[in-house]
Formats: structure tokens, sequence, C-alpha cells
């Protein structure tokens, strides 16, 4: 607060992008069930979920560049439809995601790591544990901000009835290295096994 004083850029935050929808086709339009890649990662549209549980599929998702979801270039225009991203499929988890949103009204679907939730509007979903993850809705303007996600995401979906999105992003999470992997290939094995008594009984720095 101040007298005379003025804030910006709430929305940045560290490090760009991951995923900015900037590679696909700027005419693209799909409807409920098709599959894509953006950036490497596998994606997929499905209906939007009504209240009552039956889905609305006539929904379509578009690329949009209308700067709606409080981002810059390309984003997706979700119009009674979902998007659902399966981080996991590109090869890791995230932790610490970030999504930036656009909402101009409507119902909402949102889902973590198969936990669906149905919402009236996306400032419900604030301080909702969906997936094992806490979700936070940061707003930037009365129309668009950042759904932040704390816990390990293997896949994430929305939906909405008038819904943009752009620039998920966030934190690869490092695999544990497995116990009794001596090589570092990812299994245990007579390779380690081996490895294990060839060295028997010496001593070096930063060895498994």
């Amino acid at each position: 607060g101040g007298q005379e004083f003025w804030l910006d850029d709430i929305q940045s935050t560290e490090g760009e992008c991951d995923w900015g929808y900037e590679d696909l086709a700027p005419s693209l339009a799909m409807g409920p069930g098709a599959s894509f890649t953006t950036d490497g990662l596998p994606s997929k549209t499905r209906d939007f979920i009504l209240w009552d549980g039956t889905p609305f599929t006539t929904g379509n998702v578009r690329v949009s560049m209308g700067n709606q979801a409080c981002d810059s270039g390309q984003e997706l225009k979700l119009r009674s439809a979902t998007v659902m991203h399966d981080i996991l499929g590109s090869g890791v988890s995230y932790e610490n995601v970030e999504w930036a949103y656009g909402y101009y009204g409507g119902s909402i679907n949102f889902d973590i790591n198969g936990d669906f939730r149905f919402e009236n509007n996306v400032n419900a979903l604030d301080g909702q544990t969906i997936g094992s993850c806490l979700v936070t809705i940061v707003p930037v303007t009365a129309d668009c901000g950042w759904i932040q996600v704390d816990g390990i995401v293997d896949t994430i979906a929305i939906g909405g009835q008038e819904l943009f999105v752009d620039c998920l992003k966030g934190d690869e999470v490092e695999t544990a290295p497995t116990p009794g992997d001596v090589d570092g290939d990812g299994d245990v094995d007579v390779d380690d096994l081996m490895n294990l008594i060839a060295n028997y009984g010496s001593s070096c720095s930063g060895c498994p």
C-alpha cells in the first residue's frame, strides 16, 4: 500500500513457459477426442462435463491470439471443452506447476492426476486439494491470472465454457536413485553385482 504507489508484473514468475502453444497451427480447431502434441507434450481434448455429469459433446478447442490468459502469443480457447496434458507422458513429472488462465464466465472442469472437480467458477478451485496437490488461484485482473499447483503433477486438465489457457510451466521432478543400482542404468541386475565384486574391499571418493 502507499499514498503514491504503483505495482506491476505480479503475473511474472521465475522461468519461461515450458509449454506455450506457439508451435500449434494458428488455424487449429479440435473437437472432443482429438490428440495433439505441443513441444513434446502429449495432449488430448475431451468432452466438457456438465453439472449433472452428462458430457457436452459439441464443444471445441481453438488456437487464439487474443492474449486473454494473462500472457502473450498463442493460447488455447476452450469453448465448452476440456484440454488434458499428459506431463508424465513427456518423460517427466512436474511440481510447482503454474498455468495462466483467462476466465470469462461459466462452469469449470478441473482434473489433476485423475482427480476430477466440477465447479461453478475458477475461483472455487482456490484452496482445494486435488490429486494430492494444493491448488491456489492468483488473480491478476478480474478476468485472468494464474492457477498454481503445489505437488507432483503427472496429468492436468481444465475445461470451461468460455476459458483461455496459456504458459504451462513447472519444475521437473528428479527421479530418486534405485538402491543397489551401482552402475546407474536404472535397474539392479548381475552387472551391478559384478561391479560390486570387482571393487570389493577398495576405497575411492565418490563411488556409488
